[in-house]
């Protein structure tokens, strides 16, 4: 394959047309030409899908948009991960209120109201740093979009109500 530069580029069926390109091909020197023809399999709806941010795509369409992406060719990560965080948010959800109500169950009469606080405050923000930390890792694909979006989930949880069985 070779470097296809160009100042404008219009999809057509079957072929990128590429106008004022700049072509540089592996063994021969690069060469401007007014008007460049590619061959290519790529569909608009390919091309308008692997531009649709994941984040800004309905939960129904995720699929789907992963499929198109993948058929493309083009990495499908991020929609499998918002895929997953959004079936993840649930449990999430459920997480953040254990690990609340771990900090927040705590007789105020015993003293100890500041210490009390700041480990609330302090578990929340462990949960959010974390959260976001294995997101940006899954949509990098250095871990599975799955682990990324459920395993805060499951260890919040886990630790949310152990501490509330330890507690009470």
């Amino acid at each position: 394959m070779g470097r296809f530069e160009a100042r404008h580029a219009r999809l057509e069926p079957g072929v990128w047309v590429l106008e004022g390109a700049q072509v540089s091909l592996p063994g021969e020197p690069a060469r401007s030409v007014g008007s460049y023809m590619l061959a290519t399999d790529l569909t608009p709806e390919q091309v308008a899908a692997a531009t649709t941010p994941p984040q800004g795509t309905p939960f129904w369409s995720l699929p789907e948009m992963t499929a198109r992406t993948a058929e493309a060719g083009l990495d499908a990560t991020g929609y499998r991960l918002q895929f997953q965080s959004l079936l993840a948010r649930p449990l999430l959800l459920v997480a953040m209120v254990l690990v609340a109500a771990s900090f927040s169950l705590r007789f105020f009469r015993f003293g100890g109201v500041a210490k009390t606080l700041s480990g609330g405050v302090a578990a929340g923000f462990v949960l959010y740093i974390v959260t976001k930390v294995l997101s940006d890792l899954g949509g990098a694909g250095m871990i599975s979009p799955v682990v990324a979006a459920w395993s805060p989930a499951l260890v919040g949880s886990m630790l949310g109500t152990g501490i509330l069985l330890y507690s009470e």
